[in-house]
Formats: structure tokens, sequence, C-alpha cells
């Protein structure tokens, strides 16, 4: 644990392995005497469930204990601030400082796990970006580049 750097009780409590350890190496990478307050000022409308699946992991215990897994995409738009302040507690203005109001949309993924028969919180996996309609055509009909004698002599096209 790193003492008086970030909330670390509640990051493991309601984050995945994996995000945890980005915000780990985040907060270890901050400067003595430096701290961010991140302030939610209010909600933009109610938060929307944008998608959620199941799946079944094909992992048992001894026990024939089944695992599977749910995640939820959870669209939260939000007027939030952070505010970053120096060694003397003074008020750092520029990219990360300053009470600037903001209003943001997050596409929040959360997930809860049944691992071998035991039923897991949900937790935080980390955030996405919204899909377009031409990035699930992309996703769908990639490009490919034209290769001729082992070389691509043109870039990927439609």
């Amino acid at each position: 644990m790193i003492p008086n750097r970030g909330d670390n009780l509640t990051i493991n409590s309601i984050c995945t392995e994996g995000l945890r350890d980005r915000f780990r190496a985040r907060i270890s990478l901050r400067k003595p005497g430096e701290k961010y307050v991140w302030t939610l000022h209010d909600y933009v409308g109610r938060p929307r469930v944008m998608s959620h699946r199941a799946t079944v992991i094909p992992i048992e215990d001894a026990l024939n204990r089944k695992s599977s897994m749910r995640q939820a995409v959870v669209r939260i738009r939000s007027r939030q601030s952070l505010t970053r302040t120096g060694r003397a507690g003074v008020e750092v203005v520029g990219e990360q400082g300053g009470d600037d109001v903001k209003e943001i949309t997050e596409f929040v993924v959360i997930q809860k796990r049944l691992w071998k028969g035991t039923d897991e919180k949900w937790k935080v996996w980390g955030t996405t970006e919204e899909t377009s309609a031409e990035g699930m055509r992309e996703a769908l009909h990639p490009k490919v580049p034209e290769v001729k004698d082992g070389k691509i002599v043109s870039p990927a096209s439609s």
C-alpha cells in the first residue's frame, strides 16, 4: 500500500485487479505533497444501461462448482471537476488543475463474477468509448491493404 497517496481501500474494494493496478501505478507517479480532489457536482439525467451480457466460463473446481461473468456498460452523464494542489497546498492551475466544472459523458464497464461457486460483488472494470455505426462497419468489415510481392502497394481501402 502507498500511505497517504490515494484511497487504496476504496480502490481495492470497487475495482477489478487490472484497473486497480493501473490506478496504483498512476498514484505512485505523483510528486510528494501533490493531491488531487475530484468533485461530482451533479448528474445530468439518469444513468442508463447500454449493454448487459453474461457468459459461462469453462472453469470448475473439484466439486463441479461453475464460473460465469456478467458485464454491463452504463452511460453516466455528470458535471465534475478535478483540482490539483501542490506541495504547499496551493492550487495548481493548468491542464489537470483548476476548478473548472465540465460536463462529462462516461461509459463505465462493471462486472460481476460467479467464481467456482462463489458469488462476487459488482466491480468497476474500466471505461470504454461509444461505438458509432461507422465503427461497427469497420469492425465487421476490416480494411485490408493490397500486397504485391510481399510488400504493401496500397493503403487499406474500403
